[in-house]
């Protein structure tokens, strides 16, 4: 199974061609069995924005984007985990819904795990608190069954807590270049058995991240 993740920064309807041709081009060259965006802007058709949010729906949210190998789409739904046994409690309550805007989404059962695709608010304290919220909720709500989430997560695994980090798998090599490189994209995930994970280098500026893909 390989999935393939990337923090498109804004891609829309006008963005130009070259940036579609290099996403294109590392969709092709990698063959993902799903692809896994966000920061599609709402006028996304190709691939297709999906705003997926705890709020109401504005033309400036930046939402998802999935789609099978054959480039079709995969409908993601919109989940609000409930709150898991030990969490210890960040400011905002228990209830993940206040914790951030934009959505845990979720793209179905593949390989025998539950994916999900997610990203987190743009600074610490909001990604920190939902990379936690999201790793005891998640152990609770598919005790027994495997589960991985991956995404843009805001917040390196360094500066999570040591069991949030028992449960971050990083590629090889930081994933953010939009200034100093930081290692924001990975995979938060109950069972990291037999999981690899590489940084992609794609043939030109895509975005101000760099692709991820997991095979496992």
């Amino acid at each position: 199974m390989r999935i393939l993740f990337w923090n498109v920064q804004r891609l829309g309807w006008t963005s130009d061609d070259n940036r579609r041709s290099i996403i294109g081009n590392v969709f092709y060259s990698q063959a993902p069995d799903i692809m896994l965006l966000c920061e599609l802007t709402t006028a996304s058709q190709t691939p297709q924005a999906q705003n997926i949010t705890y709020r109401l729906q504005n033309s400036s949210q930046l939402c998802y984007g999935a789609t099978n190998n054959d480039g079709s789409l995969i409908q993601l739904t919109r989940i609000n985990p409930p709150v898991g046994a030990g969490y210890p409690g960040r400011p905002g309550g228990n209830n993940f819904a206040n914790l951030v805007d934009r959505a845990l989404a979720y793209a179905g059962i593949h390989n025998n795990y539950h994916i999900y695709v997610f990203h987190a608010p743009a600074y610490f304290i909001g990604a920190e608190r939902a990379a936690t919220f999201l790793t005891y909720a998640l152990n609770a709500l598919h005790a027994g069954q495997n589960w991985l989430v991956i995404g843009d997560h805001n917040v390196e695994p360094y500066k999570l807590t040591p069991f949030v980090q028992n449960h971050a798998f990083q590629p090889n090599t930081a994933t953010y270049i939009g200034g100093m490189p930081k290692m924001y994209d990975y995979v938060l995930t109950n069972n990291p058995a037999n999981f690899s994970l590489q940084t992609i280098v794609p043939g030109g500026a895509g975005s101000d991240h760099l692709p991820i893909v997991l095979d496992f």
